[in-house]
C-alpha cells in the first residue's frame, strides 16, 4: 500500500499522474501481468526449456515438444502445459528459479 500512496500523492516525489498510470490487479489485489503472457506461463516455459536436456522424452511428447520447439500455435490448440496434479513435482522443484 506504500507504493500506491507514494504514486498517488500529488505533492510526493514519486507522484504519477492518472493518465500515465498502468496497473492490473488480480482478485486478491496483487499486481498481475497478463501481456504478452502471464508470468506463470513464462516461468513454466523457461523451466521446461532448462529441464529439457534431462528429459529427452519431452522432445516427442506434447505439450513439452511445443514448448521446446517454441511452437506457440500448437500450444494455442488447447494443450494443458502443466497439470498441477501430474507435473507439479517435476516442474516446480525446490531449486526452481535458482
Amino acid at each position: 500500500m506504500d507504493f500506491v500512496k507514494r504514486v498517488t500523492t500529488p505533492s510526493g516525489t514519486d507522484f504519477v499522474p492518472e493518465r500515465e498510470r498502468i496497473a492490473t490487479f488480480d482478485n486478491d489485489g496483487t499486481l498481475w501481468a497478463e501481456q504478452p503472457i502471464y508470468f506463470q506461463f513464462a516461468f513454466v516455459f523457461d523451466r521446461i526449456k532448462a529441464m529439457g536436456p534431462q528429459h529427452p522424452e519431452w522432445k516427442t511428447k506434447q505439450p513439452y515438444q511445443a514448448v521446446l520447439d517454441g511452437d506457440m500455435e500448437a500450444l494455442a490448440k488447447g494443450w494443458t502445459v502443466v497439470s498441477m496434479k501430474d507435473d507439479w513435482k517435476t516442474i516446480f522443484t525446490p531449486a526452481a528459479g535458482r
